[in-house]
């Protein structure tokens, strides 16, 4: 990328590229990032969207009680 510049006319060092091409790489991975950006819970739901269960029982053992 840096050769490319230069031979546009860039006359700025290579690791001012690095630095640019690295921070413009991690913002577009914030940017992405799903998880980070909160949750969206909404408020109205249409009739058969929301309440729907899973009536299956699961067990665990703890501490040698069945809970």
């Amino acid at each position: 990328m840096h050769a490319d510049l230069v031979a546009l006319g860039y006359e700025g060092s290579y690791n001012r590229v690095a630095a640019f091409a690295r921070d413009w790489k991690a913002a577009r991975q914030r940017e992405q990032q799903i998880s980070g950006r909160g949750t969206f819970v909404p408020l109205a739901f249409v009739p058969g969207e929301a309440f729907q269960f899973d009536w299956s029982e699961d067990w665990a053992i703890i501490a040698g009680e069945r809970t």
